[in-house]
């Protein structure tokens, strides 16, 4: 099943077809599609999962392939023990069917030491291709310990492996989160030569009367600037289930518009990549069903994910070509986001080539730049629980024409003074690059 979605308002669309034949028509699409072509990557997604499936069976990692899924977080702790028979045979599905995994050294959750796994030899296993050294550190003495961790790593295996590091949310620190994330990216991320990875864990949709976590948005504004800032790829973890039994700050099951909405907001901040919390069942009491169940199967979240997977990354070679700049909150005509006033560390910015910005409701624009050219990631930041669409106008500078992913499909529109409306559905975005061909 696929979201429907209506990008340019049919006015614009009779306005342009108006405005010239349709061999020029053919010639504005042709010219587009030549333009873009020059920004493939050659580069996707890093599309995560937590927590093994609980069977461990060739079958259940022939699901997770099947999902999109290209990292599976391995974790001696809640997974299989390193290194057993089971081990082994994990290790040699995942490398047959092309999923990776990202081993966990420490985590706070189970209070591991973070130099646990540090004498194993990872070059064992193929399918291992980054450590994830430390899941929520919290402060500097761990910093510390992953530094030198990495560095020995370094030394040790060059850069065959990447070093992925995963972060508190924002409400952990509030006030004092800048200073927690720079501090980790001065004591970790600046020293590491190879890839890095700068990610962060939030999840925003709360059970009861407190529909949304109000400093979500703070969270991804912080890392997806350090991120920018220090070299690394900001990535996100998402939230597919619930847990009913944290009292006032219970989450509640996502509904299939949400997983849109968590990926597409991360995106606005520059997000190379994201991991859905959580892939097996059985994390502890109180948690849910995820996305593949306990004997093994998928569950109906499972097909809500595949779908915007799939179609995210109709888009990935292109939107990975581009470099994260900044974000820009539209407020809503018609509602107003309490995410929207955490915002701006600095000030709210201005976008750049765009103007006359508006939106019925609150939306992110996040703005990104190849060489000169730019390009926008519009979400729809209404809340989905509410069931609101949104349409956002923006009217681009020196540009006929703008080429738009959504729905997992890839659309030239011809413009008019630049004039372009997005109708966006529930949850939505979509990725649009304007240009003068």
């Amino acid at each position: 099943m696929r979201r429907i979605i209506c990008f340019i308002m049919m006015v614009i669309t009779c306005l342009s077809l108006a405005a010239c034949s349709g061999s020029n028509v053919e010639k504005v699409e042709e010219k587009a599609l030549n333009a873009i072509a020059g920004y493939s990557s050659g580069k996707e997604f890093m599309i995560k999962g937590w927590l093994m499936p609980n069977t461990n069976t060739y079958e259940s990692y022939k699901l997770v392939k099947e999902l999109g899924i290209t990292h599976v977080m391995i974790d001696d702790g809640t997974g299989v023990a390193f290194g057993t028979e089971q081990f082994e045979n994990v290790m040699g599905y995942m490398h047959e069917l092309g999923v990776n995994g990202v081993f966990t050294l420490g985590n706070a959750d189970r209070e591991a030491s973070p130099y646990d796994g540090m004498d194993q030899d990872f070059r064992r296993y193929p399918a291992i291709k980054g450590i994830n050294y430390f899941d929520e550190p919290r402060g500097s003495e761990q910093n510390r310990q992953i530094s030198e961790m990495i560095s020995a790593h370094e030394k040790k295996y060059g850069n065959e492996l990447f070093a992925y590091t995963n972060l508190f949310p924002y409400s952990v620190y509030n006030e004092g989160y800048d200073d927690y994330v720079k501090n980790f990216c001065d004591e970790v991320i600046a020293k590491i030569n190879g890839r890095k990875i700068l990610a962060m864990d939030v999840y925003p949709y709360y059970s009861g009367d407190k529909l949304i976590e109000s400093t979500w948005l703070a969270g991804l504004e912080t890392i997806g600037k350090h991120a920018r800032d220090y070299g690394a790829e900001m990535q996100i973890w998402i939230q597919s289930m619930e847990n009913l039994s944290l009292g006032n700050n219970s989450l509640r099951k996502p509904i299939r518009e949400e997983y849109a909405h968590q990926i597409y907001s991360a995106l606005a901040f520059g997000a190379k990549g994201y991991g859905y919390f959580t892939l097996g069942s059985g994390l502890a009491a109180g948690w849910g069903e995820a996305l593949i169940k306990r004997d093994g199967t998928a569950s109906e979240s499972y097909w809500w994910a595949k779908d915007i997977n799939e179609e995210v990354c109709s888009f990935q070679d292109i939107y990975l070509s581009f470099n994260y700049e900044k974000t820009l909150a539209v407020d809503g005509d018609e509602a107003e986001n309490q995410c929207i006033n955490f915002l701006y560390m600095d000030k709210r910015p201005t976008l750049d080539k765009v103007s006359n910005i508006s939106a019925a409701e609150d939306a992110l624009i996040g703005q990104f730049d190849n060489g000169g050219q730019k390009a926008y990631i519009i979400t729809n930041f209404a809340e989905p629980m509410l069931g609101k669409k949104n349409t956002v106008k923006m009217t681009f500078e020196n540009a006929n024409a703008v080429v738009v992913y959504a729905d997992g499909q890839r659309n030239v529109y011809r413009l008019i003074d630049g004039k372009a409306v997005f109708n966006l559905n529930i949850g939505e975005g979509v990725f649009a690059i304007p240009l003068n061909v």
